[in-house]
């Protein structure tokens, strides 16, 4: 794996980690991210977008037996919301 590989990867770890413990926070506060999200330069937004849709893609192809009650309702909103869409539609393009 080459050195941009590496760090790509940490970068990646690192973002979910910071998400993990966001959301892991009781009551974590939403309105808070979405309006300091909304301050982000409009190509973020988008990408960061871009992640989300492919989170719920991922969701959306799990089977039964890969997810269990505590993440359950999040497989099925990602299922109805993905009905009919290959993943290449539910990304959006890199600007």
């Amino acid at each position: 794996m080459t050195d941009h590989n590496l760090t790509a990867e940490k970068e990646a770890v690192d973002a979910a980690v910071s998400i993990s413990r966001f959301v892991n926070r009781m009551g974590f506060d939403a309105d808070m991210f979405i309006r300091s999200m909304s301050r982000e330069h409009r190509t973020l937004q988008q990408s960061f977008t871009r992640i989300c849709l492919a989170w719920l893609w991922h969701l959306s192809q799990l089977e039964d037996g890969y997810y269990d009650l505590r993440n359950e309702a999040s497989v099925k909103t990602a299922k109805e919301l993905m009905k009919g869409k290959d993943k290449y539609v539910a990304c959006l393009p890199s600007i």
